[in-house]
């Protein structure tokens, strides 16, 4: 698991200590490894592209994953092992085959069909070996839970009391508050460096030491053994706070201190450093802790299993996602076929599922990473250093005469401190995520975000209504845990968790306070998966949700040569469009619009600023008759002159997105940007007394690009039921924030290199 920095790092160390400025001190290295296992924590593969613009290498990080990846590229020799030294004669030639193919992805039903005899009620198993087998899982906080339960199981057996040893924090030499220390016993080993708030032990359980102090002696990261005893300290409430412990383990062969026997070592506790971000401000700071570095084992990751000699392992390979899905076949790896078990039945993946592998076989991820980090860091919440009336304030505005008052956001930029907040430029935003199916909130549908009502007060959908898509955006599928992907996604939480916690610090005195809606949706999984799961685990703790301009509108009565104004006409679906319009690539030959007059894409506008111009034919905010969506249809629609507006949406090869191809280009797992500001409507009752102080924070979509798309079953939005034909009252219209021109962020974000698109019947 040797990463772009690490390689950097091993040339630097052998320079130095053979005194020589050539790539590892001039001697010979030889590589040993498998590509297709695990990728290294923390840093770029070595096969992986790295981003070389100015941007990255302008810091350190950045020069070394560049200096990495070329030193790699130094190797000039390669051997290909293809002996198989675990599985070796011939009862595990199909396993060898099956290994083969499934390392490249390749699987066939004839592999599918060797491991469903694999299944525990076709084999016979001897379930005692079974008791102390380690589990294996794909991420720490699973891990911890394992442990945690493990251990109390353990102590039951063996008739033990156990005991929880507490970590000491500290911040600039004093103790954390209890409040902070209860929140950090809370994170997962994964976010603490391995060092526990607190470990639960038993003597005789099995540990693993998470800190290397004797390489050549086998006392290293990761080493596994049994606990022999173990020396702490009390406070007056009882806590425990381990000093040391002594360790034993097959793989330590270091001559044992004195009073030790052999195969036992010193385990001491130690202060590390630890990244601590408040729960409640979102601010950093550096924490020290004190404790041992040593965690249960009855439980642990992937990555700390490799390498790991295991008799027997239980795995859950369902779990495996992002950079844990080579676990799969690292799983299949370790043992013979005839040693391995599969407890329950599984189903084959769907072919469409493709979509995630396809992305990580071609790099897609790394690509997206490099050209991330070429926006501008005034663009987006990605780098994690915007920051909430410091880098933008909130400017509020009253309603003009009834309706709603709205909140902006606006930059603070450097020589604007004596501008008046209003006359700031607004805060423009490009995000990025995964679009998320409908039962997670999406809804592009011809009824987009409209609320029906109920069977006694049924609300249509007139020429009056407002009527908007909603995109709900997560963590993209396959992206490597710990990626800059990942990270990204969360800074883009933080910064929108950031204005709503500091707006409602703000107004804590407000008693009528009531948050109607948030710019973030529920991540929390349905009961059933009605698209039939995919395999896609619900591990964002919140998703953003974006809403997009006004699906329909009015045409405006266009003027005459008198200047008189004239009813715009309905063209025939037969219209014969022109020679030079590219209609197999769109798909709007025999589509209705509103006007013979051609107007340019960069002429068009969804503001229509002049009224006495047309709508293009074809084009940025061309209209067309709603009945084109295969959902516009029964009692709920009631248009008479609304038609079906042409949004700024473009596809991975930059063509347009008809209104009635969305259904398709923004299928669940669909990666985008989207180029959005924010905006707070505040409600006020009908003395204009304001009753809701923050009544609905929106993410306002201006213009969306595909970066990725998703080859997942397209969702089917059914004509709505409507409860009743009746008559309804005017709805409320929260207008966009007009945005005319696309961030300059947005705008220079390119296209994703054109990758085949795989046929979907494969």
């Amino acid at each position: 698991m040797i990463g772009c920095k690490t390689l950097k790092k091993i040339s630097e160390s052998l320079e130095i200590a053979k005194g020589s400025s050539s790539h590892f001190g001039g001697i010979n290295i030889i590589f040993a490894g498998d590509f297709a296992q695990l990728p290294p924590v923390g840093d770029t593969r070595l096969s992986a592209f790295v981003d070389t613009s100015s941007s990255l290498a302008c810091s350190k990080s950045g020069r070394d994953k560049i200096d990495g990846r070329m030193l790699w590229l130094s190797v000039n020799s390669a051997v290909i092992l293809t002996q198989s030294m675990r599985q070796t004669g011939p009862e595990n030639e199909d396993l060898i085959a099956l290994l083969s193919r499934l390392r490249e992805g390749k699987c066939n039903e004839y592999d599918f069909n060797i491991l469903q005899e694999r299944l525990v009620p076709r084999a016979t198993v001897d379930w005692g070996q079974w008791r102390d087998a380690p589990v294996i899982v794909c991420d720490n906080a699973q891990k911890d839970a394992l442990n945690e339960r493990a251990a109390q199981t353990y102590a039951s057996r063996t008739n033990q009391d156990l005991h929880y040893y507490y970590a000491q924090d500290s911040h600039r030499g004093k103790p954390v508050t209890e409040d902070i220390r209860e929140h950090l016993l809370q994170l997962s080993s994964g976010s603490t460096s391995q060092r526990l708030g607190r470990i639960p032990l038993a003597i005789g359980m099995p540990v693993m030491v998470c800190q290397n102090y004797d390489v050549e002696g086998g006392i290293v990261n990761g080493c596994t053994g049994r606990l022999k005893s173990i020396w702490y300290t009390a406070d007056s409430n009882g806590r425990r706070y381990a000093t040391s412990c002594i360790v034993e383990s097959p793989s330590i062969v270091s001559d044992p201190l004195s009073g030790l026997l052999p195969n036992e070592a010193v385990v001491l506790a130690e202060t590390t450093d630890l990244t601590f971000t408040h729960p409640h401000s979102g601010r950093r700071c550096n924490l020290k802790r004190s404790q041992l570095p040593l965690v249960p084992a009855f439980a642990m990751t992937a990555h700390k299993s490799q390498g790991q000699t295991l008799k027997q392992a239980i795995i859950d390979l369902e779990g495996c996602r992002g950079t844990e899905t080579p676990w799969t076949y690292k799983a299949l790896l370790i043992l013979p076929l005839e040693s391995q078990h599969i407890l329950h039945r599984f189903v084959p993946m769907q072919p469409l599922s493709n979509t995630y592998a396809r992305r990580v076989a071609d790099s897609f991820f790394d690509d997206l990473e490099a050209r991330l980090t070429g926006l501008d860091c005034f663009a987006t919440f990605g780098y994690g250093n915007l920051v909430y009336g410091t880098d933008f304030s909130q400017c509020y505005y009253p309603p003009e005469q009834s309706g709603f008052g709205k909140t902006l956001y606006k930059l603070n930029m450097a020589g604007d401190s004596k501008r008046a907040v209003e006359d700031l430029e607004e805060l423009s935003l490009v995000m990025v995520g995964e679009v998320c199916p409908s039962y997670l909130g999406t809804a592009i549908s011809a009824k987009g975000n409209h609320y029906m009502g109920t069977a006694k007060h049924p609300k249509h959908i007139t020429d009056d209504t407002s009527v908007k898509d909603v995109i709900v955006l997560r963590t993209p599928t396959g992206a490597p845990e710990g990626s800059l992907t990942q990270t990204w996604f969360q800074n883009q939480l933080a910064g929108l968790e950031e204005i709503m916690d500091s707006d409602a610090k703000d107004n804590t005195t407000d008693s009528n306070k009531v948050a109607v809606s948030e710019f973030l949706a529920s991540s929390v999984a349905p009961a059933h998966d009605p698209n039939g799961g995919r395999g896609r685990p619900f591990n964002d703790r919140a998703l953003i949700k974006i809403t997009m301009p006004n699906k329909y509108k009015v045409p405006k009565p266009v003027a005459d040569k008198a200047g008189q104004p004239t009813s715009t006409t309905m063209l025939n679906k037969k219209r014969n469009l022109l020679a030079e319009e590219p209609v197999n690539e769109t798909g709007i030959d025999n589509v209705a619009v509103e006007s013979d007059e051609t107007l340019s894409e960069t002429e068009s506008s969804l503001e229509d600023p002049d009224t006495n111009s047309s709508p293009p034919s074809y084009g940025i905010g061309a209209l067309y008759d709603p009945g084109l969506l295969p959902d516009h249809g029964g009692p709920l629609f009631m248009h008479q002159k609304a038609r079906l507006v042409q949004l700024d949406m473009r596809d991975e090869d930059d063509n347009l997105i008809m209104p009635w191809q969305v259904y398709d280009k923004l299928r669940p797992g669909t990666i985008v940007l989207v180029d959005t500001t924010l905006v707070c409507w505040h409600i006020f009752d009908g003395n204009n007394n304001l009753v809701r102080r923050h009544g609905a924070y929106q993410i306002q979509g201006h213009r969306l690009k595909v970066l990725s798309p998703s080859y997942e079953p397209r969702e089917d939005y059914p004509v709505p039921a409507f409860p009743q034909p009746v008559p309804t009252h005017k709805s409320l219209s929260w207008e966009n924030s007009p945005r005319k021109k696309p961030s300059s962020a947005f705008a220079s974000f390119g296209s994703p290199s054109k990758k085949a698109r795989l046929d979907e019947d494969n």
